[in-house]
């Protein structure tokens, strides 16, 4: 009991007044399951990905294995998260709950989510809809189309990329934009593709089937935004 109350005491030394808490250790190519119940096999409901800040805590109990869980609220879903996932020697900057969130958190929190055609979230998409989800969460307004979302800004050449910025694609060579999605860096895009994967996942850029079928890319975030997410 008193190594519980410890454990809590711990956790929610770390969290600010808007009870946020640090999940910035999640390894690269990893997610951190969010349970439906406070248990090892409970289902998942949903999951969060590397590079995510911060999660907020609602409260957090034992079950009955001495085991501390933690519900969590993250992008609309409510459920649960083994406490030692959590680290417990850093505060969650107060600014996240300030700022717009990030365009590559939104994206990332839905890795895995099924493609559908004609879909806009927000658990299915084809590959327009996912990026037009994505900034219309983070309040900022593009058209639906893939053909339309290259055409919002200035055409970048592959090494203008940042973080945060729209890549457009000719998968079928036909000579004008019919896929898009989002760069993330380290010559990685994440979108929801029709192909085997039928997903939201990550594709490299610079290498298989997407080399050749880039075109460009369009900058919608301001660069001072995407600085801040590159520096997360």
């Amino acid at each position: 009991m008193l190594k519980t109350l410890i454990i809590l005491i711990l956790i929610f030394s770390t969290v600010n007044a808007e009870e946020f808490l640090k999940v910035d250790n999640i390894p690269k190519d990893e997610l951190l399951c969010i349970k439906k119940k406070p248990s090892i096999d409970a289902g998942v409901i949903a999951t969060i990905a590397y590079g995510t800040r911060c999660v907020k805590v609602l409260s957090c109990r034992e079950d009955d294995n001495n085991k501390t869980w933690c519900q969590v609220k993250h992008f609309g879903k409510v459920g649960w998260i083994d406490s030692s996932k959590i680290p417990k020697d850093k505060n969650c900057s107060v600014d996240f709950n300030t700022t717009k969130v990030s365009i590559i958190d939104i994206a990332k929190s839905k890795m895995g989510s099924p493609y559908r055609y004609g879909k806009s979230g927000p658990d299915s998409f084809d590959c327009s809809g996912f990026v037009y989800y994505v900034f219309k969460t983070a309040k900022r307004a593009i058209p639906r189309s893939s053909l339309q979302q290259s055409l919002v800004g200035k055409k970048l050449k592959r090494e203008e990329l940042q973080v945060g910025d729209i890549v457009v694609f000719d998968t079928a060579n036909r000579g004008h934009v019919n896929h898009s999605g989002i760069y993330i860096g380290d010559g990685m895009f994440i979108h929801a593709t029709s192909g085997k994967a039928f997903r939201v996942t990550t594709s490299q850029l610079d290498s298989g089937f997407y080399k050749d079928k880039f075109r460009w890319g369009v900058r919608v975030v301001t660069e001072s935004n995407s600085s801040k997410i590159e520096k997360r």
